[in-house]
């Protein structure tokens, strides 16, 4: 029983790492032919935030919490182990799908500043800092990269 616990352990953890994807930079379809304007400024402040995750945690939480809940008692005693295991466990992965991001408050150069909220994913490899000369790329609404340049 242990070992298939193990064996579906690991493949809810490949599954997971699988949702995640890689940190190469993806385009989807929607994003071809759009258009996109730079505006250049300057951080003015980075403050930390927590992000609402991709939404697995509740469900992978269940999965975990109903397995654990079917080990303990037997009959209905297990019946109602592995609803509360589910139930728990669906809680606490709710809890706990949250990655950490950044609100960033840009001045821009030509007048008034623009606010965005990213995840450290998003960021990259090179962290912003505030007093950092920056493009920001906008297409339609939406800020979708803050690029460091040079002062």
């Amino acid at each position: 029983m242990k070992r298939n616990m193990i064996k579906l352990l690991l493949i809810l953890g490949s599954f997971i790492f699988l949702l995640n994807g890689c940190s190469e930079k993806v385009y989807n379809r929607s994003e071809i032919g759009s258009i996109n304007v730079y505006y250049k400024g300057i951080i003015k402040e980075i403050d930390p935030v927590k992000v609402e995750g991709k939404g697995v945690g509740n469900f992978v939480g269940a999965i975990i919490g109903g397995i654990l809940g079917h080990q303990i008692g037997s009959g209905s005693g297990n019946a109602l182990a592995t609803m509360s295991g589910t139930i728990v466990g669906s809680m606490v992965g709710e809890s706990a799908d949250f990655v950490d991001g950044y609100k960033i408050t840009i001045d821009l150069d030509k007048g008034g500043e623009v606010t965005t909220i990213l995840t450290k994913d998003e960021i990259g490899k090179n962290p912003l800092r505030v007093g950092d000369r920056v493009k920001v790329l906008v297409s339609g609404n939406r800020i979708n990269d803050i690029e460091k340049i040079g002062r």
